[in-house]
């Protein structure tokens, strides 16, 4: 097995932003995985994470080169329909409401799908 090659912040931002020029918008984890000869993602989560965990370690990574988030879901763009929420709050991401067009935060669609559960359960 070849000896791992030791990365710098400085390296690993460098060549997130590499790769961001290559691909023409910003990299994903699965971008980073697909690239022959590393770094993998994890060591970006793990590197650049908070104290919170290495959860944000990627979008830590991806502010310091610079580059915008990527967009998960163009539904996130909007609003929940029950309670006006924007998509990007902390109260979660919105989804579809059982494959409708209208959306909701997960807070709402909790509640709708409870409520409907409870009445088709008596």
């Amino acid at each position: 097995m070849p000896p791992m090659k030791k990365y710098s912040d400085e390296d690993l931002i460098d060549i997130m932003a590499q790769v961001a020029i290559e691909l023409g918008r910003t990299p994903r984890m699965q971008d980073m995985l697909n690239r022959k000869g590393g770094p993998y993602p994890s060591l970006y989560q793990k590197r650049f994470a908070s104290k919170k965990g290495v959860e944000d370690g990627w979008n830590n990574a991806v502010k310091l080169a610079g580059l915008d988030y990527n967009r998960k879901k163009p539904d996130q763009e909007g609003e929940c329909g029950d309670c006006g929420v924007n998509g990007y709050t902390t109260n979660g991401r919105l989804i579809r409401w059982r494959g409708g067009k209208e959306i909701v935060c997960l807070a709402c669609y909790a509640k709708r799908y409870y409520r409907q559960f409870r009445k088709e359960s008596h």
